[in-house]
This record gives structure tokens, C-alpha cells and sequence, in this order.
């Protein structure tokens, strides 16, 4: 059971303690959390440094300036142009902006119980969903890999993008 407060000197003694105990709970919070982030930048870190390498002597690979890798949207487009067609990136923007047409038609229109809309979304995030894995099967292809390299582009990015640059990966072209 806590004292009671004699005088104006025990109300700052506790009145301090207690402040000192949140400064610390404050402290310990962030330390651990600190350790954390940190760890998560630097895995972050690395992984956009080897894909920027990887990128950028894939590109050099087949015939184009790594330096297209730092411009954002471009960069995108010069994968896709590598790996199957310009014209295929283009239309998947294009579904890809139907899709989020279609998705917000009910908000837009005030019927929230509208279903059609929201299943010709789905329908059309499926179809982008698709040519993604399409797309990431042909960059493999286009350096001479098949399947299993498909799985690796699609759980380990970073690592099998920097062996198609770096490694002994030659381009092919399009099949």
C-alpha cells in the first residue's frame, strides 16, 4: 500500500518517480521496436540494391541501357518489352484501370448492393493477375530457363534476377 503524500516534497519524489518509470517503459518500447526497423530497412536495403544490379546487367544483357532501371514506369515497360511485348504492358495497364472502373461503380452510382460490377473487377484483376505470371515465366525464358526458374522469379525475386544478370544467363530473345 502507497504512502501517504506528507508534504510537497514527497508529492514531486513520487510524482518524478512515476514520471521516470513511463520514461523508461517509453525507452525499452523503442529500443526493441529501433532494433527491429533497422533490421527491416537493411533487409529492405538489400534487396532493392541487388535488384537494381540484377536489372541493370539483365538490360545490359539484352541489348538495352541499364540505365533505364532509375526511371520509374519506364523500367517496368523495358522488363516487359524484354520478356514478351510492349504492347502487352500497355494492355494491362489498360485492364488494370478497367478493373478499378468497375470497382468503384457502386460508391460512384450510391447502390452499394450492386454485384455484376464488382465481379467484372475480379474478372479483370484476374486477367492482369495472369499476364503478371505470364510475364514472369517469359523473362525467364527469354535467358534460357523454364519452369523452375518461373518459381524462382516468383517467391525469390531479388536472388534469381541478380543470377539472370550476373550469372552465366545469355539472352535469347522471344520465342
Amino acid at each position: 500500500m502507497e504512502t501517504a503524500i506528507t508534504s510537497i516534497g514527497d508529492f514531486f519524489a513520487k510524482a518524478l518517480a512515476w514520471y521516470n518509470d513511463r520514461v523508461q517503459d517509453v525507452i525499452r518500447f523503442f529500443s526493441e521496436f529501433s532494433v527491429w526497423t533497422i533490421v527491416v530497412i537493411i533487409a529492405a536495403v538489400v534487396m532493392l540494391v541487388l535488384l537494381i544490379i540484377g536489372y541493370f546487367t539483365m538490360f545490359r544483357k539484352a541489348g538495352t541501357g541499364g540505365w533505364k532501371i532509375f526511371i520509374p514506369i519506364h523500367n517496368v515497360y523495358t522488363i516487359w518489352k524484354i520478356s514478351w511485348s510492349g504492347a502487352a504492358f500497355w494492355l494491362q495497364i489498360f485492364f488494370t484501370v478497367v478493373a478499378v472502373i468497375f470497382q468503384n461503380i457502386p460508391s460512384w452510382s450510391g447502390n452499394l448492393g450492386m454485384v455484376w460490377p464488382s465481379i467484372v473487377s475480379l474478372c479483370f484483376y484476374l486477367i492482369v493477375f495472369i499476364m503478371g505470371l505470364v510475364q514472369t515465366f517469359k523473362t525467364g525464358r527469354v535467358f534460357g530457363h523454364g519452369f523452375g526458374y518461373f518459381l524462382g522469379l516468383l517467391f525469390l525475386k531479388p536472388l534469381f534476377v541478380l543470377i539472370l544478370g550476373v550469372g552465366s544467363s545469355k539472352y535469347v530473345g522471344t520465342r
